[in-house]
Parts: structure tokens; C-alpha cells; sequence
């Protein structure tokens, strides 16, 4: 996960001016252009080759498409579409062209959260999605699911250290032997991450948020949403 932390630290600098600029339809365009912009060199190798893509304008539109997906969520909600058929269609695009694959699995995920179901097979789907979104199971992981993350990668790394050298395992042997305690352990250091790390730096965050300077920060950037 080094890599994606070291592009998230990019992220975290630039998102207030993204954020700030995406609220601004004078300067959206502009902004979505520059992220292309910068999304084709690195693709031509402009800023050198990458193994993993860790620098910013590798992702940058993915970005933006988070952020604007956010801002339109409240028009989303109202818009009366058929959800099932937008999320089948991009699933097709997805499969066809991979190049795609992540906005058009992202579109698919976003038609059915925002979506008014029109059709009885639709409010069915949507009764499903919600059961597994929505109930304390899925809740708990998905505020666990960063932590999950950070955890499993050094998890695997140190139980492959401490075990294989106990014996000649084939693949499948140590895939039986690593699943369960790869997901066992991960869930056990994701959970303390979660407690000891990630709460309390929540709460801090809460807490200088809440400072007179920030709420006026806050409410200024409220205001300028469309």
C-alpha cells in the first residue's frame, strides 16, 4: 500500500483547491481539461515510468470523478432514470473496453445508490443492495475497510516469513494454510488500527474542524456548491 499512500498524501494537498475549483462552473471545465491533460502525458511517459500509477495525474480524474459525484449526489437522487439498465450498460463497456473498467464500474455503483427504482424488478434490486450496504455487518467492515487495506499487504508479509520456511508447500498448500490466517490476523491488526488509530484521528480532525476559522472555510465552500 505504499503507493497509494504516497498518492493519497498528493491527494490531501490539492483536494481543498480541486474541491474549491470543481464548485465553480467558470473553472470546471478547465479543471477537467488540465486532469486529462495530465492523464494523457502520463500515459505518454512524460513524467517518467511507474511501476504503480503514484503520482497524481496518473488518477487525477479518478479524483475528480469522486468529488464530482458527491456535488451532483443531491440532483442524482431526484433524476428519474431506470437504474438497472444504466448499471447493466456500463457493465457491458466495462467488460469491453478495459481501459474504462473504473469509471464504468464506478457508474454502475453510482446508478444503483442514487436510483429510483421505476419497475417492481428494480425496487427488488434495490431492497437487496440495501440489505447488503446497509445492515451492522456491512456498516462495521466498511468502517474498517481503510485499515483492512493498510493491514493485509504486511500481514501476508509476515506470515509468509514465519511459515514457509516450515516446509516444502505447494501452492494450494500454502493458499490453505495463508487464507485463514491472512484474513483471520488482518481483521485483528485492522481492528486495532481502527480503535487506536483511525477513531482518535478522527475525533481530532472533528475537533479542529470545529474551530471558528475552519466553520467559516466550511461554510464558504458549502455556499459556492451549485
Amino acid at each position: 500500500p505504499a503507493w497509494s499512500l504516497s498518492l493519497e498524501w498528493q491527494f490531501y494537498l490539492l483536494a481543498p483547491a480541486l474541491v474549491w475549483l470543481l464548485c465553480r462552473r467558470a473553472w470546471a471545465a478547465a479543471t477537467v481539461a488540465l486532469l486529462a491533460v495530465g492523464a494523457a502525458l502520463y500515459r505518454l511517459g512524460v513524467f517518467g515510468v511507474f511501476e504503480l500509477p503514484s503520482i497524481f495525474p496518473a488518477v487525477g480524474y479518478l479524483f475528480a470523478l469522486g468529488i464530482g459525484s458527491r456535488l451532483l449526489y443531491p440532483t442524482l437522487k431526484r433524476a428519474r432514470f431506470f437504474p438497472l439498465a444504466v448499471a447493466f450498460g456500463c457493465l457491458i463497456i466495462a467488460l469491453i473496453y478495459r481501459d474504462f473498467l473504473a469509471i464504468a464500474l464506478w457508474g454502475a455503483f453510482l446508478a444503483i445508490i442514487t436510483g429510483q427504482p421505476q419497475a417492481p424488478h428494480e425496487r427488488i434490486a434495490a431492497r437487496i443492495v440495501g440489505a447488503a450496504t446497509q445492515s451492522r455487518a456491512a456498516v462495521a467492515m466498511g468502517a474498517r475497510s481503510y485499515a483492512v487495506y493498510l493491514a493485509h499487504w504486511p500481514v501476508i508479509q509476515a506470515l509468509a516469513y514465519f511459515v514457509f520456511p516450515l516446509a516444502a508447500f505447494t501452492q494450494w498448500q500454502a493458499l490453505l494454510v495463508l487464507g485463514p490466517a491472512t484474513i483471520l490476523a488482518t481483521l485483528v491488526v485492522a481492528e486495532a488500527l481502527h480503535r487506536f488509530v483511525e477513531k482518535p484521528m478522527i475525533r481530532l480532525g472533528a475537533r479542529l474542524a470545529r474551530r471558528p476559522g475552519r466553520q467559516r472555510v466550511v461554510a464558504a465552500a458549502t455556499e459556492a456548491s451549485p
